[in-house]
């Protein structure tokens, strides 16, 4: 089972919620003041939400692996959890951004 690739999964079904409410905000800037949006604001905010929560364990899950030696993969997220040895600033933050934008931009 592919999970990424099933529409009606939770990660493709959030990342299409996400990206839809930040398309409406640019098409419609003053929607945030509109009381008949706030449940779909609402909505867009907790799909965003759910997509860094399950980001930040997907990558704490890796940083665990790697410190114990378990860790044996070559992509791109191993990749983005090399962005703090390379620049200090580097926070967790980046790290959920960077991995987000791979993985909603690779659908």
């Amino acid at each position: 089972m592919n999970s990424t690739n099933d529409p009606d999964t939770p990660i493709p079904t959030n990342a299409r919620i996400a990206l839809e409410g930040l398309v409406q905000s640019f098409r419609k800037p003053f929607m945030r003041f509109q009381p008949t949006t706030y449940a779909y604001q609402a909505k867009c905010r907790e799909a965003v939400r759910f997509l860094r929560e399950v980001a930040r364990g997907v990558i704490e899950k890796r940083q665990e692996e790697s410190k114990t030696g378990e860790d044996q993969h070559n992509d791109m997220l191993s990749r983005i959890l090399l962005l703090p040895q390379r620049d200090s600033r580097t926070t967790m933050e980046d790290m959920i951004d960077h991995f987000i934008s791979f993985v909603v931009g690779g659908r």
